[in-house]
């Protein structure tokens, strides 16, 4: 068993995390935005409003709120200010396609919706599952009710509602194996222990500057590193999107210390023309993840950031961060994960109640209060995530630990395609294909590319006589599938590989068609 330790103690429910760091810092920065700077003791203040806002229009303890925004700053307002209200934040991927957000929208019933006046294609979908007065718009030109004049006309003061610390707080989509958006119900104390963890395996301190480039409806933008940060008393540098040149002018304007990013970010990083080593003196410390990270990249990036100390970090939106990799340990296993994060209890099961032994590969599972609730209204995908019904929630990744009790990433129990640190699974693009009625039979997989780990490509036979381009089957994918899950290539063939057993060889799949990759130059996500 692989156990870590913990030692700090932070507040047990989301909404007292901007409370806490108000009492210790007052009007410190907490969060800039642009032009817009936020004290913690302001943050603590707009979340009261917004909570006593969402109460007056009829929102209730234990309502769905979505959040449909950029990284901007009425992001964590809205968020925290949901929490306070005892109601749950709907994390909406801005990647969504129209069929994507309607199957989520239809799956997890909203009472509001904040998102941008500027969305109006957006707009448009949500006003099919929302009255008016419930669709909240923020920016210069919202129509009512408008987020500026609700939290302004709202009252400050904390709202009288008791939040348990294991009810739902939020929720965050993950693919699911059926191709369509999965939302996990998060816990409040399961994710303040997401901020426990941060704080302790990257040493945040409230003297630090955090980019948050990572978008925040993703696990690791909000929970990892930018929760982390608020509980830290660290002041948050939100950035809408993410571009090496922008990154750069804000680490040298804002004297940024720490920056998390994905593997496919630091490899742009590192390849624009404009890369400056010298405006990103005042990194301090840089954690990468969310897909597997090549170490030649790393050490590239540590010749060029010398004084900044590099940690990996691994986890899932179903249970949070749970192993990290810091400057030490990669100098032993440079391909390994990491370690156990504090307060986790970890294993590796070769096979059901079985650990596997040092140097055999197994399921990485753990358990304990960090782990999601369950699936929101998805009982079988549940069944599956805790399967074993002892309290373990299993990630589907293989692993190996070695003899210093490090984890290296062997597999995958799932074909899972990962592009630019994003979750693609192959039934969401062979969904999408088998509806072409020239369509015999098809097979998703990832190819691999320096830049953004791998890009999805399918395989597809067709029917006798069958008239098709690879055009038309584009065309498809482009009027039913968000842009970064759409495959960067298609390849015709005659069959696919499958074994006596009728198991499509995937793997075998890619060894033959991997040759025939056109160059990826340009692919966007």
């Amino acid at each position: 068993m692989i156990t870590g330790s913990a030692d700090a103690e932070l507040p047990r429910v989301i909404g007292e995390l901007p409370r806490a760091a108000a009492r210790r810092l007052g009007a410190k920065a907490a969060v800039i935005a642009g032009d817009r700077g936020i004290g913690f003791d302001e943050l603590d203040d707009l979340a009261n409003r917004f909570a006593n806002a969402l109460a007056g229009i009829g929102a209730a303890p234990g309502d769905r709120i979505g959040i449909f925004l950029r990284n901007i700053a009425e992001y964590p307002i809205a968020y925290f200010g949901i929490a306070k209200a005892g109601a749950v934040s709907v994390h909406i991927p801005l990647r969504f396609a129209e069929a994507e957000f309607d199957y989520a929208l239809r799956r997890i019933p909203l009472a509001a919706l904040v998102l941008e006046d500027s969305m109006t294609q957006q707009i448009g979908w949500a006003a099919r599952h929302l009255p008016s007065s419930r669709i909240i718009q923020v920016g210069a030109e919202a129509a009512a009710p408008s987020f500026a004049d609700l939290v302004a006309g709202a009252n400050a003061d904390a709202p009288a509602i008791a939040v348990a610390e294991d009810s739902a707080g939020l929720i965050l989509f993950t693919s699911g194996t059926t191709g369509y958006p999965k939302g996990a119900l998060q816990p409040h104390y399961g994710r303040c222990l997401s901020a426990q963890v941060g704080i302790a395996d990257f040493g945040l301190t409230d003297a630090d500057v955090l980019a948050v480039a990572s978008p925040l409806y993703h696990a690791a933008g909000l929970l990892t590193w930018f929760q982390s940060g608020v509980a830290a008393g660290a002041c948050a540098v939100l950035l809408p999107t993410w571009d090496p040149a922008t990154f750069m002018e804000a680490v040298q304007r804002y004297r940024i210390t720490g920056a998390f990013a994905v593997p496919t970010q630091l490899a742009m990083l590192l390849r624009h023309p404009g890369f400056d080593a010298s405006r990103l003196r005042t990194l301090r410390i840089v954690v990468y993840g969310g897909a597997p990270s090549d170490p030649r990249l790393i050490e590239e990036l540590a010749r060029a950031l010398p004084e900044a100390r590099l940690v990996q970090n691994y986890g899932m939106t179903e249970i949070g961060p749970l192993f990290s990799q810091g400057p030490e340990d990669r100098r032993v296993n440079p391909s390994a994960l990491g370690r156990p994060n504090a307060t986790l209890e970890v294993e590796l099961f070769a096979e059901p109640g079985r650990p596997a032994a040092i140097g055999e590969p197994g399921e990485i599972a753990t358990r304990g209060r960090h782990l999601m609730l369950g699936y929101y209204g998805d009982e079988q995908a549940t069944r599956e995530f805790f399967r074993s019904g002892d309290g373990w929630g299993w990630t589907g990744d293989l692993g190996m630990r070695d003899e210093n009790g490090m984890i290296t990433l062997v597999g995958r129990t799932r074909d899972t395609i990962i592009s630019g640190a994003v979750n693609i699974y192959p039934s969401e693009l062979e969904r999408v294909a088998k509806q072409h009625p020239g369509v015999a039979d098809c097979a998703a997989f990832g190819l691999p590319d320096d830049i953004w780990g791998e890009l999805p490509a399918i395989a597809v036979v067709l029917k006798p006589g069958a008239p098709m381009q690879e055009a038309d089957l584009l065309a498809l994918f482009e009027e039913t599938i968000a842009r970064f899950k759409r495959p960067r290539q298609v390849f015709f063939v005659e069959s696919l590989p499958y074994t006596i057993a009728g198991k499509l060889q995937r793997a075998e799949l890619r060894k033959q068609l991997g040759e025939k990759t056109r160059p990826a130059e340009g692919a966007k996500p």
